[in-house]
């Protein structure tokens, strides 16, 4: 088996960040090396499993992802789209896989975005937070009628568990942009 690919975790006090942490402790192929906040939070420092409710795991929380690339294959973002687009540069320049479910992107950084791709392989998917942190239909219309088939996601842990495997996925790839429809074989 290949060495368990090496994650850190932008925005890891946060509510994406947590559950993304847990999503690492239960994924066998992955381990969190670095654990990322704001400067100005007063996380910074803390054990990044207690922060994120499952347990002391040694790794502190850290305030510039730059101090640990060594100790990184992969970042999951998703965050803020400004704090995004300088972890954009940081793994664009250091060569790491990049996993963006960032929302709010406006169309220059989205450009960004596509132009790294062409260094790094870049998997780029957003959701909505809320209630339903996600929701899809699938409509079959025939005429004057229409079957729906809706999903709807009510914890961040499908989205975190995605992430993971997003990152884990994007191991074996050449540079591009690619989505969770790439991830899941769906094209």
């Amino acid at each position: 088996m290949a060495d368990k690919l090496r994650v850190a975790v932008m925005g890891a006090g946060g509510r994406m960040g947590r559950s993304i942490i847990a999503s690492l402790l239960d994924t066998e192929e992955a381990v969190l090396s670095a654990a990322i906040e704001d400067p100005e939070s007063s996380l910074v420092g803390s054990d990044s499993g207690e922060v994120a409710g499952v347990g002391k795991n040694g790794i502190a929380i850290s305030s510039d992802l730059s101090k640990v690339l060594d100790s990184v294959d992969a970042v999951i973002d998703f965050t803020r789209p400004l704090a995004s687009m300088q972890t954009l540069v940081t793994a664009k320049n250091s060569g790491k896989l990049l996993v963006l479910g960032t929302t709010g992107f406006v169309q220059h950084q989205i450009q960004k975005i596509e132009a790294a791709s062409v260094q790094i392989p870049i998997c780029f998917s957003s959701i909505r937070a809320g209630d339903i942190v996600g929701e899809h239909t699938a409509m079959f219309v025939n005429g004057g009628e229409a079957v729906e088939i809706t999903h709807k996601a009510f914890s961040r842990r499908t989205f975190s568990d995605g992430a993971v495997k997003a990152a884990l996925w994007l191991r074996g790839q050449k540079p591009g942009l690619y989505s969770m429809t790439d991830v899941l074989g769906l094209n």
